[in-house]
């Protein structure tokens, strides 16, 4: 029997308006095939950038284009880029240009120090003063979002 899977011939996911072959790619995804599955025939530029490595963001580069036939066929059907995705990328670009994106290691652990004080401030005066504990407990829920 002939079914999706057994038939499929290309998987075609555009990035950066250049359309990608992952057939090749689909089993071997960390995060499993199926992301890679509803991504065909779709923009993936949004969660490529959002939830991939620098590394996975230069290795995408080398996978094999679409065919011709593939990527006519899919710009009849497929939208183009809409001036919203076009703003939130260059936006996106500016961000990780002025270094938002970068972690710092330091003030990491200077925020997670002041969480924990404030949750174990908030657990041993539970019982001895609770409307200060719960005050506490809710400058720790402020301070992690």
């Amino acid at each position: 029997a002939c079914d999706e899977e057994a038939c499929r011939t290309s998987l075609d996911v555009r990035i950066h308006n250049k359309w990608y072959d992952l057939s090749g790619w689909r089993k071997a995804h960390p995060a499993g095939d199926h992301w890679i599955d509803w991504y065909d025939g779709r923009d993936a530029t949004e969660v490529m950038d959002a939830f991939h490595t620098k590394k996975a963001l230069e290795m995408y580069k080398r996978l094999p284009e679409s065919k011709p036939e593939s990527i006519n066929m899919l710009k009849d059907i497929v939208p183009d880029d809409s001036p919203t995705q076009i703003a939130f990328r260059k936006l996106r670009a500016e961000l990780e240009e002025e270094g938002w994106f970068e972690r710092d290691l330091l003030n990491e652990a200077k925020l997670l120090g002041i969480w924990t004080s404030l949750v174990v401030s908030a657990a041993l005066t539970a019982h001895s003063i609770p409307v200060l504990s719960t005050v506490l407990f809710g400058l720790s829920m402020t301070n992690t979002g």
